[in-house]
């Protein structure tokens, strides 16, 4: 299959910091969620590429011209909750001038999983990470289409929003493929700790063993990755 994902741009708003260089600067980095699924998909057996729409400043427009180039049979997104509604936004304009299908993942799909696939311009949604659930759905898609076999899926079926069980056993950390940093613009991106290039991100571990009540990510299972 032919898989693009999208890293559209957004704004705090209301929680931005309201410092300017901060704002600049802000998701200039690395879009590396965008980047393991790629590898995930790449590993499986699937061309993809990353629009870092954000990065390069794309419009909607532009990125749909670029999409339609590569002809992909699926688009994908990640969705915080701040980020939410303006990704909606893009998922809505691109499903509309290309008539593809869409999936999304990210943490509003952990808290809202069934309430972030009703719009009707969502197909899917990766519940936790899609180390499984992308090479089993996009196996599905070529095949049987036996959704209530991908783990991890949340989908719409006869006017019902199914959410399936996670992978058992659980995933690994450890068996993430390297990030497809081949896929991004690498020379662009910058902080504003530094105004060196290249910068990039890494993450060693996944989960957080803490308990803050104000993060999302407080008291999830923490796991890090070995040298």
């Amino acid at each position: 299959m032919r898989f693009a994902l999208v890293a559209n741009p957004f704004k705090y708003k209301v929680h931005e910091e309201n410092i300017r260089v901060v704002q600049k600067y802000f998701d200039l980095f690395p879009p590396l969620n965008e980047m393991w699924v790629a590898a995930i998909a790449e590993r499986a057996g699937h061309k993809c590429i990353i629009v870092d729409a954000r990065t390069l400043q794309l419009t909607p427009q532009q990125t749909v011209e670029i999409l339609r180039v590569f002809k992909p049979d699926i688009v994908g997104f990640r969705t915080t909750t701040y980020m939410y509604p303006e990704t909606r936004e893009w998922i809505k304009y691109i499903k509309e001038h290309i008539g593809v299908l869409t999936i999304i993942g990210g943490y509003n799909m952990r808290i809202y999983p069934k309430e972030s696939v009703q719009p009707p311009e969502i197909d899917f949604g990766c519940l936790n990470s899609a180390l499984y659930t992308v090479p089993k759905l996009f196996e599905e898609l070529q095949g049987g289409q036996h959704f209530d076999d991908v783990p991890g899926l949340v989908y719409k079926k006869n006017g019902k929003i199914i959410q399936t069980p996670p992978a058992n056993p659980p995933e690994r950390f450890e068996d993430y493929p390297n990030p497809a940093r081949h896929l991004v613009p690498n020379e662009l991106y910058a902080e504003f700790p530094t105004t060196r290039r290249n910068f990039t991100i890494m993450v060693t571990s996944k989960g957080c063993p803490m308990q803050c009540t104000f993060c999302e990510a407080g008291g999830t299972p923490y796991e890090p990755r070995s040298p």
